[in-house]
């Protein structure tokens, strides 16, 4: 109601919170796939997913591999994944 009352679209909000729901859902999907997901299908939902991901990447050590064409599971990622 504040965004309307100050005449802002109430929309923006929902942009970044699609946004976020999009590489996460590209993220738990794509990762359950043996070749992981392609690092264009990546850069098209989120143009910095290199930042982003660091975290995760630091996070799921050994677990997670980022190289110049895909983000995919290590065998030891599997289990993890499949916990979410």
């Amino acid at each position: 109601m504040k965004r309307l009352d100050n005449k802002e679209s109430p929309i923006v909000s929902n942009e970044i919170n699609n946004t976020t729901l999009k590489f996460n859902e590209l993220l738990l999907n794509g990762l359950r796939l043996t070749n992981g997901i392609p690092i264009k299908k990546l850069k098209e939902v989120n143009q910095n997913f290199q930042y982003d991901l660091n975290i995760g990447l630091q996070k799921w050590n050994n677990k997670l591999v980022l190289n110049k064409e895909s983000l995919y599971l290590t065998e030891k990622g599997i289990p993890f994944l499949d916990s979410i």
